[in-house]
């Protein structure tokens, strides 16, 4: 079966110093001698030009983002969106050209492009080193029409003042920077993406959705990267891309990150019909759940376990004295559930749970997530939902569980080295209370530049947490605060400190640089912390803490457990038809924060990522 291959250009298949590596030029001419292959950029058609002659193209091509569709060929264009308002925007350039400190101004229409001046080298420099054909026009612009790009080269001291004027003045356009030039503005058409481009070429070609592998890096390319059968965002692209994409790269565009990844994946991408089999979002994006005495592996309470999910029925393995003897046992074992469930749907444990369902493999081989949930540890919460502090999953002595926490660190070590962890992957901490954990220093240690998340009670402030927050906007802490007033967090916490807590939570606050940082979780337990007067207090608080966001949670764990049991017996589950204490408590819940400006999202036990 034909597939389709769009490439970006900048920060994806070229690198910082615009190029593009042999390798890469070898692998796309590979690719293209029994598929097709496509660029579409936002550049010009002129800047694009010499990327797609060095990938020795004879297709159409697609700039500014969607905005043209040119048949190089025949030297036309198949589509195309013009600003609508150019003219206007340049005659406030033209009229604020000294006061701005503006030097030149390119304009790009299809294959042209024109210079209002040639005394900028930065600009003319480009055009030289590129090759670029180009034409002096002055401020004769009567022969200029459907115009689609203005670039602006102007005193980096009036660069932000001239495009927020713009932005606030004139529509249907994108305006935007260059990286690592503070003396740019770009304009491009508005209201146009890549992938409405690139529907109508895979149309023309007889080319399915499912068959197209799009690779981009910019918030220009998320409609791209979401809808393509396969899209990859790169390494170094923005997180909102990131989230859409079905793989992101393990080597960014200055490391040859596009070349890696199509020859790591070459097979699956390009040669015959992707398997269908069962599998759920834990064990596609290799969820590494390390647990000890809470673990449900034989020999898990002395030597610690590996699992990929955290329900009674996990999947996962024992972990061994050899490190490289774990990670190769938990992968194995990933990828044996998934390969028994092509033959059967009921073979593995897994088949009992209800999330695992069909799927079409999408998975890139690394771990996404890193969960050190190791018990027994201490903490000093004493909460209503939880048991960790009346049983000995509380209780840590090194001489009887100091072998399994050894056993996962060595693992965690070796999968680093290994290069198996991505560079993205979320890290958790939820073993006790991290900041009285005996492993405390460890753990601050392997998880401080990481993509973080540390869950704390805030019984205490601990000055080594606050310094990671400090030093690593990727590092969160998340409290799960249950309540909005003393005696209510009394009832579920078991401990007299609420307005400690908060003190504490206002000192983290204080050393994060964006209050993304500091998360507050809302377990709602009817007759407990089901009322208005907390959720209130609550919503107080986090406006004085400038936190736009509260995650509601229920006490869900029996819950499934009970999903299990009825899907097991195949018995339908469709939930509760009527509303129960709960649902109407989560609904006031939701109302209250509405009202009160903060955004609300609903998180269960597993990570972020898993929601859905």
């Amino acid at each position: 079966m034909k597939k389709m291959l769009v490439l970006d250009i900048d920060g994806t298949c070229i690198n910082d110093n615009y190029e593009v590596s042999k390798e890469l030029e070898q692998t796309v001419a590979r690719i293209k001698q029994d598929n097709l292959v496509y660029i579409a950029t936002g550049r010009s058609l002129s800047d694009a030009y010499q990327i797609y002659k060095t990938f020795d193209l004879d297709n159409n091509i697609i700039c500014h983002n969607g905005g043209l569709v040119y048949d190089l060929k025949n030297s036309k264009a198949m589509f195309k969106k013009c600003i609508a308002q150019a003219d206007e925007i340049l005659k406030f350039l033209f009229q604020h050209e000294k006061e701005y400190a503006i030097d030149n101004i390119v304009l790009s229409r299809e294959n042209e492009t024109y210079l209002l001046s040639n005394e900028n080298q930065y600009l003319q420099g480009i055009m030289v080193e590129k090759e670029l054909p180009y034409f002096y026009v002055g401020r004769d612009l009567e022969q200029i029409c459907d115009i689609q790009r203005i670039i602006i080269s102007i005193s980096p001291e009036y660069c932000n003042k001239v495009k927020e004027i713009i932005m606030a003045n004139y529509q249907d356009i994108i305006v935007c920077g260059w990286k690592g030039r503070e003396d740019i503005i770009d304009i491009s058409v508005g209201k146009v993406n890549k992938w409405d481009a690139i529907k109508i070429i895979a149309e023309e070609n007889h080319i399915e959705e499912k068959d197209i592998i799009a690779i981009g890096d910019a918030g220009t390319d998320i409609e791209l990267i979401k809808n393509s059968g396969i899209g990859v965002c790169m390494l170094n692209g923005v997180k909102e891309a990131k989230d859409v994409a079905d793989y992101v790269t393990a080597y960014d565009n200055n490391e040859n990150g596009v070349y890696q990844f199509l020859t790591e994946h070459y097979d699956d991408l390009f040669n015959g019909e992707t398997q269908e089999y069962r599998s759920c979002t834990y064990i596609e994006k290799l969820h590494m759940n390390f647990n000890g005495v809470n673990g449900h592996q034989s020999g898990a309470d002395t030597d610690g376990c590996i699992e990929l999910c955290c329900l009674s029925l996990a999947p996962g393995v024992k972990l061994e004295d050899s490190p490289e003897t774990s990670i190769q046992n938990i992968i194995a074992e990933r990828n044996r559930i998934m390969e028994e469930s092509k033959q059967s749907t009921y073979l593995t444990t897994c088949a009992k749970c209800p999330f695992f369902n069909p799927m079409k493999s999408k998975d890139d081989g690394h771990v996404h997530f890193v969960n050190i949930n190791m018990y027994p540890a201490p903490c000093q919460s004493k909460c209503i939902y939880c048991v960790v502090h009346s049983s000995d999953s509380g209780k840590f002595d090194y001489s009887r569980n100091g072998k399994a926490y050894e056993n996962m660190f060595s693992a965690i070590e070796c999968a680093l080295k290994s290069g198996i962890i991505a560079p993205d992957a979320l890290w958790q901490v939820a073993s006790g209370e991290v900041t009285i954990h005996p492993f405390k220093e460890r753990i601050y240690e392997l998880m401080a530049d990481k993509t973080s998340k540390f869950l704390t009670n805030c019984f205490k402030f601990d000055e080594e947490l606050a310094t990671i927050l400090e030093r690593n906007p990727k590092a969160v802490i998340n409290l799960s605060i249950d309540a909005g007033t003393v005696e209510t967090w009394f009832k579920v916490k078991g401990v007299n400190n609420f307005d400690t807590v908060l003190q504490n939570l206002n000192r983290y606050s204080s050393k994060c640089s964006n209050p993304e940082q500091i998360t507050l979780k809302y377990i709602v337990l009817p007759g407990v912390n089901d009322n208005l007067e907390d959720y209130q207090a609550l919503a107080q608080i986090m406006k004085s803490l400038h936190i736009k966001e509260l995650i509601i949670s229920r006490d869900n764990r029996l819950r499934f457990e009970k999903m299990i049991l009825e899907h097991e017996m195949q018995i339908e589950w469709k939930g509760n038809k009527k509303k129960n204490t709960t649902d109407i408590a989560i609904e006031i819940l939701q109302d209250t924060m509405q009202k009160a400006g903060i955004k609300t999202s609903f998180g269960e036990f597993w990570p972020d990522e898993c929601k859905d």
